[in-house]
């Protein structure tokens, strides 16, 4: 089963380096409601039998239940994925590629992929048609809003986030819908 590991920490780099991201706690709330229990341990435990106890204890005591938003999507790179597909969401336990994956839920199942092209002046396009500039002051401000708030950032941290790796090529790959026209 294909892997997404999400980031916990905002990158080096960008303005909030080392800050949390809250994106599993955004996650969960979107596939579980916004009464799930951050405190999950059996959960947990069952679905990473072979991580130490120890990983798992720092997981759930660096969760924050008081944060709000829903991350209903991911951006990513390539075009690799499908509807319909299930994917195994995970964060990683410490430093990204050099530390253990913990899986956060049990296998996700993609309900909608959309492409989406950034170039380097920031204009989005998704779908094939264009959907707006980042930073734009006016206009289709709204739409670029949701887009980030779907992803689970502010929209000023959406943009650092894809500032570096511009032009950007990829899908925006949903689990839960959302009434947005991408």
């Amino acid at each position: 089963m294909p892997v997404t590991t999400f980031s916990r920490f905002f990158p080096a780099g960008h303005p909030n380096a080392g800050k949390k991201t809250f994106f599993v706690e955004q996650i969960l709330t979107s596939i579980y409601g916004p009464d799930f229990d951050f405190h999950f341990d059996d959960y947990l435990r069952k679905l990473n039998p072979d991580v130490p106890e120890k990983l798992l204890d720092e997981l759930r005591e660096s969760l924050d239940p008081e944060q709000d938003g829903i991350k209903m999507h991911t951006i990513r790179k390539g075009d690799k994925c499908r509807a319909c597909n299930k994917y195994s969401f995970r964060v990683w336990s410490g430093r990204p590629y050099m530390s253990r994956q913990i899986v956060i839920v049990p296998e996700v199942e993609i309900v909608r992929v959309a492409n989406i092209h950034i170039t380097g002046d920031r204009s989005i396009e998704i779908g094939g048609g264009f959907f707006g500039i980042m930073d734009e002051p006016y206009g289709s401000r709204k739409m670029l809003t949701e887009l980030a708030k779907n992803d689970g950032l502010a929209p000023s941290d959406f943009t650092e986030w894809f500032k570096p790796n511009l032009p950007f090529t990829g899908q925006i790959r949903f689990w839960k819908d959302c009434d947005m026209p991408y």
